[in-house]
């Protein structure tokens, strides 16, 4: 996204553990030191935003800072959090999440600059999109993140519309809590998920899914891990073998619906389980394949995401520069 500055933009990237912040110029490259501080999480929002003012402090430049961008985890809309389910505080004994937490107005005032804000899995699809594995130019991109949950995110470019797009746009939905095809049901009545639906995504695929699914396969007394797991499958344990096989099968079923849904010209696949990738990612393009429309598939590629641990901070300057505009 090119343009002719001598400012800089911060982009944050929020977790329930640790906040991190950068400077990055116009074409995306860091103007500074990359900052990582606790995001105390867990102990209110004041607190919280603290920790985010603190960490753009220090990561400030001697160039103008022209606004900041922000990667959040939860369901996003505008200046809001409007659940965030890790974040929150414990009152009388009882943990009280986020709901309808401005988390932007404090922050633009104390740093009287424009300050935007997006969900965490949203934004580092746009990181993916303009400086991975999509290289700015791709027609739609999805990035899947495959971890303690299933983190989806989508953009979509003029060409996937018929008409109002000007340039690549992250898909949000209509209140902006959209595009959680980790929730998507995938298995009818099927095993339960933390959102409490029943057969989603995330039940088979997130790290409890997959220790649960797991258990059958592997008859030793250990305690699973993914780690593990691939470690078992690298030594050629059948058990560990057959249970990331039948991984890459569910995931290849999203897939198979992603395409068919956007007609997507880039599928990227992130996150700490997908380490494991050389398992499970062989059947999951073979299943995607037998399930996507036979014109579609042909112009989709799926790949491992380039910018695994950036793409939140890159996408999080994106939007920042979109709210200088």
């Amino acid at each position: 996204m090119p343009r002719v500055t001598d400012s800089v933009v911060i982009g944050v990237d929020l977790g329930g553990t640790n906040v991190r912040a950068a400077a990055f110029d116009e074409m995306g490259k860091p103007a500074g030191p990359r900052v990582e501080s606790p995001s105390h999480a867990r102990d209110g929002a004041p607190n919280t935003i603290d920790a985010i003012v603190a960490a753009i402090e220090q990561a400030k430049t001697d160039r103008d800072l022209a606004a900041v961008g922000m990667a959040v985890p939860g369901h996003i809309e505008g200046d809001l959090v409007r659940w965030a389910p890790n974040f929150g505080a414990t009152i009388d004994g009882k943990f009280n999440c986020y709901r309808d937490v401005d988390l932007v107005s404090p922050i633009r005032d104390a740093l009287k600059v424009p300050v935007k804000m997006g969900n965490d899995a949203n934004v580092a699809a746009l990181g993916e999109y303009w400086f991975g594995s999509g290289k700015g130019v791709a027609k739609g991109l999805a990035l899947i993140t495959i971890g303690t949950g299933i983190g989806t995110g989508i953009v979509l470019t003029p060409a996937c519309v018929s008409g109002g797009l000007k340039r690549p746009t992250m898909l949000i939905g209509g209140n902006g809590g959209g595009v959680e095809f980790g929730h998507v049901v995938i298995v009818k009545d099927g095993d339960e998920c933390s959102c409490g639906t029943r057969g989603c995504v995330e039940a088979y695929l997130g790290t409890n899914g997959l220790i649960r699914r797991a258990m059958p396969h592997i008859p030793e007394d250990v305690v699973l891990t993914p780690k593990l797991l691939a470690d078992f499958a690298d030594e050629g344990h059948k058990g560990a073998i057959e249970f990331w096989k039948e991984t890459g099968e569910y995931l290849g079923v999203l897939l198979g619906n992603l395409i068919n849904g956007f007609a997507l010209e880039v599928i990227a696949i992130g996150g700490q389980i997908a380490k494991a990738y050389k398992h499970f990612l062989p059947t999951a393009v073979e299943v995607a394949g037998h399930n996507a429309i036979p014109t579609l598939w042909p112009d989709c590629k799926i790949v491992l995401a380039d910018k695994v641990e950036d793409a939140g901070l890159l996408g999080a300057s994106v939007l920042a520069w979109e709210a200088v505009e």
